[in-house]
């Protein structure tokens, strides 16, 4: 995991995102998680950031 932003808002709301450009997320505290694969060709994702 290269970052994870946790929502203001919703702490059990947290999103990672990998050097790879895979996204992962939870709404529920990390009990369950979905990942949200990014367009082809983006890698190399540093940051994240969420509300």
């Amino acid at each position: 995991m290269m970052a994870v932003a946790v929502s203001r808002q919703d702490p059990k709301q947290l999103f990672c995102v990998t050097r790879d450009g895979e996204v992962f997320a939870t709404t529920d505290g990390g009990a369950t998680w979905q990942a949200y694969p990014l367009p082809p060709g983006v890698e190399d994702v540093y940051a994240l950031a969420c509300t």
